[in-house]
């Protein structure tokens, strides 16, 4: 029973660390000077597509839901705008 409870623990400080990443990815992305930059200008999201791409293809798919808005409307994700509501 002791290393079934081990056990369980150790796969839940993994969890709890995978989250840690996330949380951690998502605030570099949201705070990037470049995605700022970005946002703040009247330009397209051309080159935040890019980069959200290849954080994308770098994570083998596992950010296809990964997008930036401005306000409300969506800006750019990783798919070149598949995941955006008109």
């Amino acid at each position: 029973m002791q290393n079934l409870e081990q056990l369980s623990v150790e796969k839940m400080n993994e969890v709890d660390l995978m989250i840690q990443n996330q949380v951690a990815l998502t605030k570099s992305v949201a705070e990037s000077m470049y995605v700022q930059e970005e946002l703040s200008s009247e330009g397209d999201a051309s080159r935040v597509i890019d980069y959200l791409g290849m954080i994308f293809k770098n994570a083998n798919g596992l950010y296809e839901n990964f997008f930036v808005t401005r306000g409300s409307d969506g800006f750019a994700d990783g798919l070149n705008g598949a995941t955006l509501q008109p």
